[in-house]
């Protein structure tokens, strides 16, 4: 078994690493704690921090409320990334 891989689970990719690469940073840049994020998509810190760095993947049905306490869009997300999970650019 792969060390990204855990039983019952898919592989982690790239672009769920990314995904929380841009979850965290956002997180900073608006000075907010794991906590409060978690507190305003009903997980706990411990959640967020898994989505961060990408142990856990986040689920689509998480986006709408982290794209509302990170006062972004839903796409967001996904800018500069191709239909392939590519990171093409951002920023």
């Amino acid at each position: 078994m792969s060390p990204n891989k855990q039983p019952n689970q898919t592989l982690v990719t790239e672009l769920d690493r990314e995904l929380g690469r841009r979850i965290r940073r956002r997180r900073q840049s608006m000075r907010l704690s794991q906590a409060m994020v978690g507190a305003a998509i009903g997980v706990t810190f411990q959640q967020v921090q898994k989505y961060e760095q990408a142990v856990n993947r986040v689920p689509a049905s998480r986006l709408p409320a982290l794209a509302k306490v990170l006062c972004v869009e839903i796409g967001w997300f996904f800018w500069g990334i191709d239909t392939d999970g590519n990171l093409t650019a951002f920023d």
